[in-house]
């Protein structure tokens, strides 16, 4: 049991300092795409509106067990955060954070149902 606890603690503050590390290093990212603070503003909306929108789609009701679904939330973020390497403009870095917005919705909510049973 607490070695499940220990897990979803670190899944989720891994994701949660990660996100965080857009506002520290938004002078380098800046600089690397050629941003605007408006460019950069764009992307960060992009972002909450692709979390916000993941709250609200049925995929956020437990469809398949909370486990299997925190699971694929996880695998659906690592992926996008490795997609980070790929990235070489302002619209890869929208699409990036977009996939992070809409499988973030799972990783909180779905972390208390698994440890509630």
């Amino acid at each position: 049991m607490w070695r499940i606890c220990a897990l979803l603690f670190v899944t989720i503050t891994i994701n949660h300092l990660l996100i965080a590390r857009c506002l520290f290093l938004n002078p380098k990212l800046a600089a690397i795409f050629h941003l605007t603070e408006t460019d950069y503003s764009y992307v960060m909306t992009v972002f909450a509106f692709c979390y916000a929108l993941s709250m609200v789609s049925p995929e956020n009701s437990p469809i398949c067990g909370s486990v299997s679904r925190w699971a694929y939330n996880v695998l659906v973020w690592s992926l996008a955060y490795c997609g980070h390497a790929f990235i070489r403009n302002m619209l890869g870095f929208c699409v990036m954070l977009a996939f992070l917005g809409l499988a973030e919705n799972g990783t909180f909510p779905y972390a208390v149902k698994v440890v509630s049973e």
